[in-house]
């Protein structure tokens, strides 16, 4: 559930380790048959790890300048626009779809971890709880969001890339039979072993390919969080070389 690999005992790392280790010995014990329990949601732990590093950092992460933005007919079609200190006609845009939308349906976290997306300056539709939203609602809004972003914001010249960081997803889309007591605790972190090759498979009958990148001493809601802190944004950097790089490709 935790990379053990990346090294170095800085308090993120050693933040990070001790609560994901405790939610992890959490999950195990309450899947047992018969406990009773359910496992506290891990994104509940990591958040918890994450607000003292941030309130020291808020009044730095806080400069960010912020917009919001209607790109479609009802309240709910808003999204936040973060700008960088000197944007440009050819500032790289990303278009960011966060994790948790469809538990809270909202473009921001509550107090104190309101200011985790001033930390990536993205665009950021919400990925809405309402109950008037069904399947394939949410990726029309995703859609109509990116064409608001080609046609609205004044940077004629950009390229713009999209992050997904949404498994509320599966929740939407899974038929509720598949939520077991033997599959569940599968469903996390680690990818099943046996998708692998058949992902290859998949990757080579398409004829697409594509780059993949360890964030190292992550899991993949540290990732957000760790932003603005000074620590743990290495997969951040190597992420915006990659889009630099494919701006030179095209």
């Amino acid at each position: 559930m935790f990379n053990e690999d990346s090294k170095g005992c800085d308090e993120f790392t050693a933040r990070m380790r001790k609560t994901l280790l405790q939610y992890e010995m959490h999950a195990r014990t309450s899947n047992k048959p018969g406990s009773g329990a359910k496992p506290k949601p891990m994104g509940r732990s990591c958040r918890a790890a994450f607000i003292p590093i941030l309130k020291s950092k808020c009044v730095s992460i806080e400069q960010t300048t912020r917009g919001a933005h209607q790109y479609g007919p009802t309240d709910r079609h808003m999204l936040n626009v973060y700008y960088p200190p000197t944007p440009c006609p050819n500032t790289l845009i990303l278009a960011f779809s966060y994790g948790g939308g469809f538990y809270m349906g909202a473009r921001m976290h509550p107090t104190p971890l309101s200011i985790i997306y001033y930390n990536s300056a993205p665009s950021l539709p919400p990925m809405d709880s309402s109950p008037f939203v069904k399947f394939p609602g949410t990726a029309q809004d995703m859609q109509d969001a990116i064409q608001w972003l080609m046609d609205d914001l004044p940077f004629p010249d950009s390229g713009i890339h999209v992050l997904g960081h949404l498994m509320d997803m599966f929740t939407v889309l899974a038929p509720p039979e598949l939520f077991s007591p033997t599959l569940h605790p599968r469903i996390g972190e680690r990818d099943i072993p046996c998708l692998h090759p058949t992902m290859e498979k998949f990757g080579a009958a398409l004829r697409v390919s594509y780059d993949e990148f360890a964030a190292k001493g992550h899991n993949h809601i540290s990732l957000m969080f760790a932003l603005g802190t000074g620590q743990g944004k290495e997969w951040a950097e190597d992420a915006v070389k990659w889009t630099h790089a494919c701006r030179e490709l095209h």
